[in-house]
């Protein structure tokens, strides 16, 4: 989807890497010198030695009319340098395996084939936000598909998210 969206409007420049099984506690030399080399195009693209980026799940059973999974997997901000962005690579992976994100697959019926679930992981330089917010389609504590539930906080998105602030609330 975000492909997509590239296609017609402005996003911050990135890369994907696909296919991570949650259980990766390490990555194959051969994908951590591609991730490396993908770093470094990124880098030189943006002409920042080392930029910050934004290193999050997308996987691709999310935000489908089934699931959005909003919460489940984990992001990581203002990553920075090749060592740290390949550990929150893997650690995105990993949250994918999660308790939680287990019985977030399990409630909705998805993911039955494989106890180890895939994820795909995209990496994009971070958007210094003054505010940020995350908009539901549908109320999501009633269901109800004719409210848009929006939270929204000062600063990354990531204190709306991970439920560090009670975020101002519109319907």
């Amino acid at each position: 989807n975000l492909s997509r969206l590239a296609a017609s409007h402005q996003i911050p420049p990135g890369f994907v890497v696909t296919d991570l099984h949650a259980s990766t506690d390490a990555l194959p030399a051969t994908l951590s010198e591609a991730i490396i080399e993908a770093y470094r195009l990124l880098a030189a693209r943006v002409d920042i030695p080392t930029p910050r980026v934004a290193v999050r799940s997308s996987a691709l059973d999310e935000d489908g009319s089934a699931a959005s999974f909003a919460g489940q997997h984990a992001t990581f901000l203002n990553v920075s340098g090749e060592e740290a962005v390949l550990s929150a690579i893997i650690r995105c992976a990993a949250s994918a395996g999660s308790e939680a994100a287990q019985a977030y697959r399990a409630a909705r019926e998805m993911d039955h084939e494989s106890s180890v679930p895939t994820i795909a992981v995209l990496v994009q330089v971070l958007v210094e936000a003054d505010t940020a917010f995350v908009a539901f389609s549908a109320n999501p504590v009633t269901g109800n598909r004719d409210e848009v539930v929006i939270n929204a906080n000062w600063g990354l998105g990531e204190s709306v998210v991970s439920g560090l602030v009670t975020p101002d609330m519109y319907v």
